[in-house]
């Protein structure tokens, strides 16, 4: 059994800690570390490695940090630069991190270099985490998790704009509801055991309508929101 906690999932920073058995990944670097500390009872030596998604503060913020304790940061060539010390993954390979094989694909986000990861672990299957993307053109076999960015609904975006609130980077640059379902029909198969909504917009998304969809089109899988804190167990099937 796999464990996912969301320590943060918003504009404000994001951040996720995958663990199987003694093994953690943390996933993304946008929050204060003295909360990753503490959700691994100040046992860094868990923390077999980082996945970046991009650079964008609200991802990295705290990526120095990971580097100060001597964790392993992965990521794409862009993060690599700006921060010495981080290894770049190159897409079509599969690495090991602790326990966890690490697959990449590049996804669009505007003009950011922005990875999303294929995660396999012996104890949940597969999870796919994909986070800042404007679209997500692949499909994925045999995911038993997603964690899928649902940013922003379009209908509220123009509400928004009528009230003189535009913002052009979540009409352009991240994943809209409509699109986030179409891609988790896509990818849905019967191994898919949960979903888990990412990074939802406190402006242009409206959490309790995107719930509904959720038990309305995936009734029979565990669905949730990434809110902060939620705690998520993860395996490969039902029972």
């Amino acid at each position: 059994m796999a464990k996912l906690t969301v320590l943060s999932s918003s504009s404000d920073g994001n951040s996720y800690l995958l663990s199987c058995g003694e093994d953690s990944l943390l996933l993304d670097l946008g929050v204060d570390f003295k909360k990753v500390l503490k959700v691994v009872d100040y046992d860094i030596r868990k923390i077999k490695g980082c996945l970046c998604s991009h650079i964008h503060a609200d991802h990295t913020k705290h990526l120095p940090n990971a580097l100060k304790y001597q964790l392993k940061v992965y990521s794409c060539k862009s993060v690599a630069e700006k921060f010495d010390g981080v290894n770049i993954l190159k897409i079509g390979h599969k690495y090991r991190i602790g326990s966890f094989y690490v697959q990449t694909l590049p996804v669009p986000h505007g003009d950011c270099e922005c990875y999303a990861y294929i995660i396999d672990h012996e104890d949940m299957g597969r999870l796919l985490f994909a986070t800042d993307l404007s679209d997500f053109p692949y499909k994925v076999k045999e995911c038993n998790h997603i964690m899928l960015e649902c940013n922003n609904s379009l209908d509220m975006i123009v509400d928004n704009m009528v009230e003189g609130h535009y913002n052009k980077s979540a009409s352009e640059t991240h994943l809209d509801m409509d699109n986030c379902f179409e891609i988790l029909h896509r990818l849905e198969t019967p191994n898919l055991q949960s979903i888990i909504l990412l990074h939802l917009s406190d402006w242009n998304s409206n959490e309790n309508t995107i719930r509904e969809r959720l038990s309305e089109e995936f009734p029979v899988i565990n669905c949730y929101i990434a809110d902060k804190e939620l705690k998520v167990e993860l395996s490969k099937t039902e029972f």
